[in-house]
């Protein structure tokens, strides 16, 4: 419906949940189209859990825990080993893929 009324901000709550990872792909790469089509969606604001799959698709992060702002901006800067920290009280390591050289979260155990 959000498509067809072609809304200027369309905002999805976990839509990759319950999906396999190609379909995760397939609808992230979807949204992105979205956003460059001239005559859809203008911004399109998306929870994800999956930092790895924000990182890669999305433009901008930002991280909330309790309410307060943790981390925005780019991938490459929001995401750290820190921000990891801070939203889930996860050590983690953050590297950045080689092919999309955007960051990639590594828990520790």
């Amino acid at each position: 419906m959000a498509l067809a009324q072609q809304t200027e901000v369309i905002l999805l709550d976990e839509p990759t949940s319950y999906l396999d990872l190609p379909h995760q792909i397939r609808l992230m790469q979807l949204l992105r189209d979205l956003v460059a089509q001239k005559g859809q969606a203008r911004r399109v604001v998306v929870v994800l859990h999956d930092l790895t799959i924000a990182a890669r698709f999305c433009d901008t992060l930002v991280g909330l825990s309790d309410g307060k702002l943790i981390c925005a901006g780019p991938p490459s800067e929001a995401l750290t080993a820190k921000t990891v920290m801070q939203l889930y009280g996860l050590r983690a390591q953050v590297h950045p893929d080689p092919v999309f050289a955007r960051p990639v979260v590594y828990p520790e155990e």
